[in-house]
């Protein structure tokens, strides 16, 4: 089975085993409904940005105060050092490229918080395949999760991301296969 396919039923999985608001009680079927198209489209444009570092227009995306919550590696608060962490983390690892594939996105609007978030309000959830490609030649391919919240500026300003247990875009922590440029 593809890990994409795999990382979808996951994340429903897990939205329909999570489906409780904070007071203990299940939530109704009416808690949740599909988010309107326009929050597709921005997410998608936003992904894309980021990935090819294009800064400048990721940042028109995202709100003064947004939030990225990245378990395990940080937690960034405020768009100057969302984009400020970005920036300094193309140069220092070395990244000459980033390809994204295999897309699934799914977007929701909730009115109760969510379990793993904060904020009720329009999500986007999306799960890919990430490859970066470093400036040495060395690949790194992982499946990423990301989740995006949209305020009613329709800016994100909480991004959620979640990838296998290696620091994304660490070339350091990165071991390449015997004969290969592959990791």
């Amino acid at each position: 089975m593809k890990p994409m396919p795999v990382l979808l039923c996951l994340l429903l999985f897990l939205l329909a085993a999570c489906r409780s608001n904070p007071s203990g009680e299940p939530a109704s079927s009416t808690d949740y409904s599909p988010a309107p198209t326009p929050y597709l489209v921005l997410a998608q444009k936003a992904i894309t940005y980021q990935a090819d570092y294009q800064l400048d227009a990721w940042g028109s995306l995202l709100a003064e105060d947004v939030e990225y919550h990245i378990p395990g590696i940080s937690r960034l608060r405020g768009r100057t050092a969302v984009l400020a962490h970005w920036r300094q983390n193309r140069d220092s690892s070395h990244i000459r490229q980033v390809r994204l594939s295999e897309f699934s996105i799914l977007p929701m609007q909730t009115l109760t918080k969510l379990p793993l978030a904060d904020l009720p309000g329009v999500y986007v959830a999306a799960a890919f395949r990430q490859r970066v490609v470093y400036a040495s030649g060395q690949t790194d391919e992982q499946p990423v999760s990301l989740w995006l919240h949209f305020n009613e500026e329709k800016l994100i300003d909480r991004l959620y991301g979640f990838q296998n247990d290696r620091l994304l875009h660490n070339p350091d922590q990165l071991r390449r296969a015997p004969g290969t440029d592959t990791l």
